[in-house]
């Protein structure tokens, strides 16, 4: 989250103008995409030879549209909490082999609802522990 704080990624009419431009040479010149002098329109801010019609079409309200998006938090913590059950698991593991096979057991005999039906998890610790 820090890298959209710190660098946010930006769209202004510069770049549009970058990406016809390296469309130009491309499309109706027959640069091809790794050439010296497409790459130099576009390599600045990483750029890419295509069109976004969010660029073309919110440019009129605003010119970066990407204010317009909020970060995506529950995405966020979800791998950070990928990480730590991962790490948790490792430990287990490390602790004592059996302890693993025990935790699977248990997810499997957790029940959860699922379209108004009780089924048991089929999930496993063990992909975790690699």
């Amino acid at each position: 989250m820090r890298r959209h704080e710190n660098k946010p990624r930006e769209d202004n009419a510069f770049q549009r103008d970058r990406v016809e431009m390296s469309r130009t040479l491309m499309y109706e010149k027959g640069y091809s995409v790794d050439n010296q002098t497409v790459n130099e329109l576009l390599s600045k801010w990483s750029g890419l030879p295509h069109r976004n019609p969010f660029s073309k079409l919110l440019s009129m309200i605003d010119d970066n549209y990407y204010k317009l998006f909020c970060n995506d938090l529950m995405h966020e913590a979800a791998g950070r909490w990928n990480d730590v059950f991962k790490h948790l698991c490792r430990c287990l593991y490390a602790l004592a082999k059996e302890l693993i096979q025990r935790l699977n057991e248990r997810y499997r005999s957790a029940v959860r609802l699922h379209f108004i039906k009780l089924i048991h998890l089929q999930i496993s610790a063990s992909p975790y522990i690699q």
